[in-house]
């Protein structure tokens, strides 16, 4: 019955992390000094070979995804076996450092494997039309089997992403891009947050460590956090205007909404003015909506942290609102 309730591969984690725990409390109990290396060598053993078997028996996992979560397995038993028994001579022995080397070094080859076959993935759906932070949420449900976790993941990467890189790429020029950011005064607001958010920082940092200097630097990084979200907003609201093709909007609002809109669904196309029906959301909020999209039926918007919002009505804050318009009524 639990088995039915619950997937397969998180079942089979959630033994091996049981497995882990029982480990640990061996090493802490009496018997543990009686003989410590025998210990030691069945504790290994339950660590990563009988770890393993958990995720063949119970996992469900195919070839390929077994090799891979077997091992981060194994490498995760040698890495947790030299922080729980550390000074015991099976961890100092020469056949476990080489056994830990392998294991770490087969798990960094994997790891970088997947992630180029992650990239290759996310490519090609780019290529086929799919906008870029849903292609990479695909490619990390497809490729590294991130599940749920895939989109908040696809979120923080496009943050680092638009953060560092991009700095010297020019803004696409086309007349079928419309920035969203000008007219409103969008960098002009987030430098001031920054500058507020820099000042209060410093200061809470100030007032929070006497206290307490963990709490304190969480705190700094908390912010730190959020100056780089700024700054990868900002770059992204710059190289990625709201696009209008012949079949369709592609919407995009710095690292906050992405949303693709089927031009046969739209019903209306106007200036900002009358009074927005149910299921309005102004995507560039804080900033005011210039143009206001009204739909035949209802669109999924990808938000921050992976969220998704379900809305009938657009607002967007278009520098060129009537060239916008215009551009929506003259394609076909």
């Amino acid at each position: 019955m639990l088995i039915r309730r619950m997937q397969r591969p998180r079942l089979a984690l959630l033994l091996v992390a049981t497995i882990y725990a029982m480990v640990a409390t061996v090493t802490r109990a009496p018997i543990w000094t009686h003989r410590p290396e025998l210990m030691a060598a069945g504790l290994l053993f339950d660590l990563t070979l009988t770890s393993v078997f958990v995720l063949w028996w119970l996992g469900g996992f195919e070839s390929r995804d077994l090799l891979r979560a077997g091992m981060g397995v194994v490498a995760i038993g040698f890495n947790a076996a030299t922080i729980l028994f550390p000074d015991n001579g099976l961890t100092a022995s020469p056949v476990f450092v080489s056994l830990a080397v392998a294991t770490r070094f087969g798990v960094v080859t994997l790891v970088a494997w997947a992630v180029a076959d992650a990239s290759r993935y996310r490519r090609a759906l780019i290529d086929a039309g799919v906008p870029a932070r849903e292609a990479l949420t695909q490619a990390l449900q497809a490729k590294l089997k991130l599940g749920v976790a895939a989109p908040w993941v696809a979120s923080e990467l496009s943050v680092i992403g638009f953060a560092m890189t991009g700095w010297r790429q020019e803004a696409p020029k086309d007349d079928r891009c419309f920035t969203a950011y000008r007219e409103g005064g969008a960098f002009v607001l987030t430098g001031a947050l920054g500058v507020l958010v820099a000042i209060e920082t410093v200061l809470i940092h100030l007032l929070v460590a006497p206290y307490s200097d963990g709490v304190a630097w969480i705190l700094t990084a908390t912010s730190i956090y959020s100056l780089l979200w700024l700054v990868a907003d900002v770059q992204a609201l710059r190289l990625r205007p709201v696009r209008v093709d012949d079949d369709k909007i592609d919407i995009t609002v710095g690292i906050r909404w992405q949303v693709v809109v089927d031009r046969a669904l739209i019903e209306s196309v106007d200036r900002s003015g009358q009074e927005p029906r149910s299921g309005h959301r102004n995507l560039c909020r804080p900033l005011f909506e210039t143009v206001h999209i009204q739909l035949r039926a209802p669109v999924e918007a990808t938000g921050p942290m992976g969220i998704r919002a379900s809305m009938r009505s657009i607002g967007l804050s278009i520098d060129d609102p009537e060239g916008f318009i215009r551009a929506l009524s003259n394609r076909a």
